[in-house]
């Protein structure tokens, strides 16, 4: 499978709902004194939930209404994944942009899509004069680990903002 990559633009937000976000949950984290803790669980998630696509949706549009910026990987005219980097700085952590989305269509997964949208943004922020990304990471185990495989460690400093917002989310910082 030969993928493209490229920019995504604000009036492609529909095309999110083309990836395949199904899978199997066999875990969480959890937070317990500073630590992750993993929890078993069994759910099946087949693809979008509308409520999800929609919110999805929404944080893609005000990325690209902040100036952020998106990328799409493209089976052909096909999205199969997309990342999106916040274009604002943070008010913690000093130089620290904001991860804000990662999509990987489940047949796709572990062939590396995923690293090369974390380096678009990378290189972005990199661009931006960012020191770091922030990723408030769904506690799912796969999505956890997935962002850790990418290099993503527990940040020392949570964000206030993002913990009142997700507080159940696995608060991730990677030093550029």
């Amino acid at each position: 499978m030969s993928l493209q990559y490229r920019e995504m633009q604000k009036n492609e937000a529909a095309k999110i709902a083309e990836i395949d976000r199904s899978e199997l949950i066999d875990g969480f984290y959890v937070m317990q004194d500073g630590e992750m803790v993993l929890k078993p669980a069994n759910f099946d998630v087949q693809g979008w939930h509308p409520g999800h696509l929609l919110e999805v949706t929404e944080a893609f549009e005000q990325v690209c209404d902040e100036g952020g910026t998106a990328w799409g990987a493209y089976d052909g005219e096909r999205l199969v994944g997309m990342s999106a980097l916040s274009g604002d700085f943070m008010p913690t952590g000093g130089k620290r942009l904001q991860m804000k989305l990662l999509y990987v269509s489940k047949h796709i997964r572990g062939q590396g899509v995923a690293r090369q949208l974390m380096e678009l943004c990378k290189q972005r922020a990199r661009e931006l004069g960012a020191k770091s990304l922030y990723v408030s990471a769904t506690e799912t185990k796969s999505t956890v680990d997935a962002y850790m495989r990418l290099g993503c460690v527990l940040t020392k400093e949570i964000d206030p903002e993002q913990f009142k917002e997700e507080p159940r989310d696995i608060h991730l910082e990677m030093k550029l």
